[in-house]
């Protein structure tokens, strides 16, 4: 994905780095405070599944800004499919070199269903990429489908992408790490819950570094020195 981000962004691998971070944040601050707001009356919490929802929702911020209700609707597609495929892994009908067989011969309910949700992801892809070229301006967003969009319609053929680049990308903006995230932030959660005393040493630097700013910056973020190490480890 990285690489035809780069190629999305002229091939400035620091404007990625720079976009995904300063889009984020913003994203992560909304996402955090509709969490914390559903939070606010209750007694016990599944911390995964709260995760897994705020993972989602900042990736559709970032991915696709004020359409990311759209885009939770690919994202929650997304899910479905990967469900399907991970239940179909050990099953004959998905060995490479009898898939294209088996498939004339029988389609079972899961295949049929793969099918539909991959062309309903496709469309409803499209249906995002055909509002913003539908806008007055040539101007497509600052989120990553804008970026994408500003490459598709690039003048310059070495930088130019494909449609099917523009929505594989999205999907695969979406896919990646979404588990591995959630998961990570739900152990870490869970050891500070463990630990208060990291907890405290945690929330004094955030406090310390980042009161002040609203939203935070990536500056600052990349200050926490005790919250980075409490992630990494």
């Amino acid at each position: 994905m990285r690489k035809l981000a780069n190629q999305a962004f002229h091939g400035d691998s620091l404007k990625v780095s720079l976009f995904l971070c300063n889009a984020m944040i913003p994203a992560m601050v909304a996402s955090v405070e509709a969490m914390l707001h559903r939070w606010r009356d209750a007694k016990e919490i599944d911390a995964y599944r709260e995760f897994k929802v705020l993972t989602s929702e900042v990736i559709s911020r970032t991915a696709f800004g004020s359409s990311y209700v759209e885009g939770k609707n690919v994202f929650d597609m997304l899910m479905k499919l990967g469900l399907i495929v991970n239940r179909n892994n050990f099953k004959v009908s998905s060995i490479p070199w009898l898939k294209g067989v088996n498939r004339k011969l029988w389609r079972t309910s899961d295949d049929i269903e793969s099918d539909k949700l991959q062309q309903a992801i496709r469309e409803a892809i499209i249906n995002l990429i055909r509002k913003r070229e539908g806008r007055d301006s040539d101007y497509y967003g600052s989120d990553f489908l804008g970026s994408l969009l500003n490459a598709f319609h690039d003048s310059d053929l070495s930088r130019k992408v494909t449609i099917d680049d523009v929505i594989d990308e999205c999907k695969s903006f979406y896919v990646g790490g979404h588990e591995t995230i959630t998961s990570s932030l739900t152990w870490t959660v869970f050891l500070l819950a463990i630990h208060t005393d990291w907890q405290d040493k945690a929330r004094k630097e955030v406090i310390e570094l980042l009161d002040q700013q609203n939203p935070p910056t990536l500056d600052g973020v990349s200050r926490l020195k005790i919250v980075s190490m409490q992630i990494s480890d």
